[in-house]
């Protein structure tokens, strides 16, 4: 049984090496068109904040400047 179950698992592990694709992502339309007008203006850095709880410190940071 043991034999059975280190099979089952090289082979799992395996086809997850082996089938690891690249994601690339596409952005249409509207959105598009504000990143292109944005990226035009000069860089920027972009913060993703996944909930209020986390951004909040920012928002309160004296040298935080929203643009």
């Amino acid at each position: 049984m043991r034999s059975v179950n280190f099979f089952f698992f090289s082979v799992s592990v395996l086809l997850v090496v082996l089938l690891v694709q690249e994601a690339n992502g596409a952005v249409f339309g509207e959105t598009k068109r504000l990143i292109d007008k944005t990226n035009k203006k000069g860089p920027y850095i972009g913060v993703v904040i996944p909930n209020l709880f986390e951004m909040n410190p920012l928002l309160n940071y004296p040298e935080y400047k929203p643009s």
